[in-house]
């Protein structure tokens, strides 16, 4: 049975079983003789899940193990199998995200990329996307941003945390279908911004939100960002800025930010976040965050914002 939800994110056979702790062959069986989920299909024929097909197998194996007939279970929707678990005092155990930071820093002080980023692809089947980009990534990333500036982790342990983030939530953003009424937002850093975990989180938010993502990536010139915009038919434009040390990396930021404002039509969207954007000086119509809370907050106000929405 499909839960007829908008696939928020989607993950392969093997990650769901190692999850849900059901054997491939019995999700397959399952499917095929009670329907109790529908996947959608790869081009190539893999069965994709989102997070609603994870939560529900979860839950029945939960109903299963004490006893209860799969078939009857497949019949039911989801409240009633809530129900069912509600009444014999059952729930699915919500994970520990600090333990789950813990984790991912001992592997990465190990130097084990595969444990960490085995931690950070099991952790966004058990939370979903937003919530591991504001309750566990974003809180991870000061973390070893700050264990980095005190000495206690190397270059070469931020550089594989960064790399493993990048390709988990890159990996999630790829896979994010658009919304029922899909509206572009283009993502990215302005020139001489290397730093792009800031801007993958925001476009990961956006394409949760139901925002069809044109995510650029690092150091894009203002150039390239308006002629994307135009030739996507953007209706937002969404500029992450995290470290700008130097004066003139600042100007170069604040250049982009103004040509944006100047080349973009009144009915896109601009807005602007990070650390370092709170110091420069931004024209009047760029919409500027506090946080990626904030920007979240901001993109579930109304859904995706119509145009000319930048407030």
């Amino acid at each position: 049975m499909s839960t007829g939800q908008r696939l928020s994110a989607r993950y392969r056979i093997g990650a769901v079983a190692l999850e849900t702790g059901i054997p491939v062959e019995t999700i397959r069986i399952w499917e095929r003789r009670y329907r109790l989920v529908t996947p959608e299909r790869s081009p190539r024929g893999g069965r994709l899940y989102d997070d609603a097909h994870v939560a529900r197998l979860r839950r029945v194996k939960l109903l299963v193990d004490r006893g209860h007939a799969i078939g009857q279970l497949a019949a039911l929707d989801d409240g009633q199998i809530q129900a069912l678990l509600d009444r014999a005092g059952l729930a699915p155990v919500a994970p520990d995200l600090a333990d789950l930071r813990a984790r991912f820093i001992a592997a990465v002080d190990g130097l084990d990329a595969r444990l960490a980023q085995q931690i950070l692809g099991r952790a966004a089947l058990l939370l979903g996307a937003r919530t591991l980009v504001l309750e566990l990534v974003a809180p991870l990333l000061h973390d070893i941003g700050e264990r980095w500036a005190s000495g206690l982790s190397g270059v070469s342990h931020e550089h594989v945390a960064t790399a493993i983030v990048r390709t988990v939530l890159g990996s999630l953003l790829a896979t994010q279908p658009p919304g029922r009424v899909p509206r572009t937002m283009v993502v990215g850093t302005p020139a001489g911004e290397q730093h792009e975990l800031g801007a993958l989180l925001a476009g990961l938010l956006a394409a949760v939100a139901g925002w069809d993502v044109l995510y650029l990536g690092p150091n894009v010139p203002a150039g390239e960002i308006l002629a994307a915009a135009r030739n996507g038919g953007a209706a937002a434009v969404a500029i992450s800025i995290v470290n700008l040390p130097r004066a003139v990396d600042a100007a170069d930021a604040e250049g982009c930010l103004a040509a944006l404002a100047e080349g973009l039509p009144a009915t896109v969207a601009l807005v602007a976040g990070g650390a370092g954007a709170s110091g420069i000086s931004v024209p009047r119509r760029v919409r500027r965050f506090d946080g990626l809370r904030d920007f979240d907050d901001w993109l579930r106000a109304d859904g995706p914002a119509p145009a000319g929405r930048v407030a």
